[in-house]
């Protein structure tokens, strides 16, 4: 359940990124906003560049505190982006930074570790 919800996460903030920073440095409506987000999720290759991420996290899950290489992928993907983080948090956390941290903005919280099955 936490890699579904650290994919998810992934997913909005990818989706968010550049509306958020254009909205933090104009006054843009919810609307224009909105549209943004759905353009940006019916970019060519955005649906597999999201399953891949997927499938990188699920082909390797780490149990808390153990999230080394997860912590490794999210890190090179936020680096990708130009978004700024610190790390580490409480071990393999990550904090990500977007726009000028004035309001209007917004926070966005997932876990990453994997569940024990026995």
């Amino acid at each position: 359940m936490g890699l579904c919800r650290l994919v998810c996460s992934l997913l909005l903030l990818v989706v968010v990124w550049e509306p958020l920073r254009r909205s933090c440095a104009t006054t843009v409506s919810p609307l224009e906003i909105s549209h943004a987000f759905m353009e940006k999720a019916k970019e060519e290759g955005f649906v597999e560049w999201l399953k891949g991420i997927r499938r990188r996290i699920h082909e390797n899950p780490e149990l808390g505190y153990e999230e080394f290489q997860t912590s490794e992928l999210i890190r090179a993907e936020l680096d990708q982006m130009g978004i700024a983080y610190k790390w580490p948090v409480a071990v393999t956390g990550i904090l990500g930074y977007v726009g000028t941290g004035k309001p209007p903005f917004a926070a966005i919280r997932a876990d990453m570790d994997a569940l024990p099955i026995q």
